[in-house]
């Protein structure tokens, strides 16, 4: 929220639900008042996607993120931060931008610099998210992992 409130025209789509939106919602209207729109649940996530310019995933901790996968597989560049498996996903100023959790300012500066190049870095990152996380690329891994098991 403090990323989106620092920058100028910036509009930050929510979606999903839990137990932190009711606090998530009052420190927007604090600060970032009138840019941040909060859906709820969304049944149909790909609609709310192929509208984005850019995927912000601001998390303290994570494993393997399919939301980034699957921004990625639609041409959706991000902005995370460093936690879990990011760095598998997002290659840092290549296919998006990954930051220190906790830091809005950095935060802030990377989702400046890929909402200005959008599309570029959104194909970088279908091609190279393709390229690792296609299901049959996927299935091919596990056929290989288990014919050396056997």
């Amino acid at each position: 929220m403090r990323a989106v409130g620092a920058l100028d025209g910036v509009r930050l789509v929510v979606a999903g639900d839990g137990p932190e939106r009711a606090s998530l919602e009052r420190l927007s209207a604090e600060v970032a008042r009138g840019s941040v729109e909060f859906l709820g649940s969304v049944d149909q996530p790909e609609t709310v996607l192929a509208a984005a310019d850019t995927l912000v995933l601001p998390s303290l901790t994570e494993g393997l993120p399919a939301v980034l996968i699957e921004a990625a597989f639609t041409g959706v560049p991000a902005v995370a931060t460093d936690v879990g498996g990011v760095r598998e996903i997002v290659r840092d100023a290549e296919t998006g931008f990954v930051v220190a959790p906790g830091d809005p300012v950095a935060l802030a500066a990377a989702l400046r610099d890929a909402l200005a190049a959008p599309s570029e870095l959104g194909e970088r990152a279908r091609t190279h998210c393709l390229a690792r996380f296609e299901i049959g690329v996927v299935a091919d891994a596990w056929d290989a992992l288990i014919a050396d098991l056997l």
